[in-house]
């Protein structure tokens, strides 16, 4: 009986996780389409620290970079790529 109620409560919580999670990825996204690349890039950069899977995040993280004009750009774009590739091997 406790197990099931254990696996009961983590599936709850990793639901409740996911739904945050991919809240957030929308909420960033309007922002990246609406100009503001600095609050998406916040965004992206927690999704980041929180899935580390999450390579579109991993693109629109490096993407505001390059809007910015920020100096971090490159070495961004090159994270998401070494990513991708790896996760493809």
């Amino acid at each position: 009986m406790l197990k099931v109620v254990k696996i009961t409560v983590l599936s709850l919580f990793s639901s409740i996780y996911l739904i945050a999670q991919d809240h957030d990825c929308n909420e960033a996204n309007a922002l990246f389409s609406e100009g503001k690349y600095s609050a998406a890039q916040s965004l992206y950069q927690s999704i980041i620290t929180n899935d580390i899977s999450n390579e579109i995040a991993y693109y629109y993280n490096a993407k505001c970079s390059k809007e910015l004009f920020s100096l971090d750009a490159v070495f961004l774009y090159e994270q998401f790529l070494t990513r991708s590739l790896f996760i493809f091997l």
